[in-house]
Parts: structure tokens; sequence; C-alpha cells
């Protein structure tokens, strides 16, 4: 996930993530704002909840996201297994306000298994559904060729 804070809101962000004012985003503060990030979305897999857990992260100065340009480079993890067959993958933020704007697309997967069927999306795009088949065999059958 990356977020870009813009100039408008950047002190804001600031303010949620460096919790005790210092001018400095520590490691702990940092993993604690990816926690509240994974905590204020919903994502669900063929109807059933699944939990976000912050793996890894970057963050930028404050500089840069006080100039509107900081790009917050959070990743998250979720344990499951997808064996062949359809998935519905559903995202929902549930903390989205009137001065956040959301992009949320799929990027191309790099295992050749999955193959993206179709992406929905709510216009503010506080909502974004994905639908995927997993398929090995048609990934053996293209690797043999």
């Amino acid at each position: 996930m990356r977020l870009t804070p813009g100039v408008d809101v950047a002190d804001r962000v600031i303010g949620q993530i460096d919790r005790n004012g210092d001018g400095i985003l520590s490691a702990e503060e940092q993993q604690a704002y990816a926690r509240r990030i994974a905590r204020s979305l919903s994502f669900s897999l063929n109807g059933k909840s699944v939990s976000l857990r912050p793996e890894a992260g970057a963050f930028p100065t404050i500089d840069a996201m006080k100039g509107g340009a900081g790009v917050i480079d959070m990743a998250f993890d979720v344990k499951t297994r997808l064996e062949n067959g359809n998935y519905r993958l559903a995202y929902r933020n549930k903390a989205s306000g009137p001065e956040t704007v959301w992009l949320a697309n799929c990027l191309l997967p790099q295992d050749p298994s999955i193959h993206v069927l179709q992406q929905k999306r709510s216009e503010d795009q506080s909502f974004y559904q994905l639908d995927f088949l997993v398929d090995d065999r048609k990934s053996a059958q293209n690797s043999s060729r």
C-alpha cells in the first residue's frame, strides 16, 4: 500500500505517526501507524474476513511529506492458502474521509498461476473487489511449451 499525503493533510498524517511530537518518525511510531492502518482496512476472501499483518514499510522524511511528495510504502501479509479455483478478494477502507482520495488497483501477479478476471470499485474507491482464478495447471502447461 502506498500513501501519499498531500500538502493539505500532511500535518495531520505526520501527527498520526509522530505521536510524541518530537519531529522524528521512529521505527516504533512507524510500526504503530502501520498497525492502525491495518485495523482501518477490511479484507475478505470469498466472503471470509482475513486479517492483515504489517510486514514491512518505508517512510519518507517529514519534509518530503510536507512538500506533498513523500510516499509511505507499507506491505501487509495475509495468511491463507490458495488452491486451484475462483476467488473474490474484497477490500474496504473504513477510515476514509472526505479529504481522502483513494486509487485501488491490482498489479500484474508475479505468480503465473494467478489470473485476474475482473476488478470493481466504488466511485470513491474506498471499496474494491478483485475476482481472480488460481490454476497451476495452466502455468505448468505454459512453462512446458
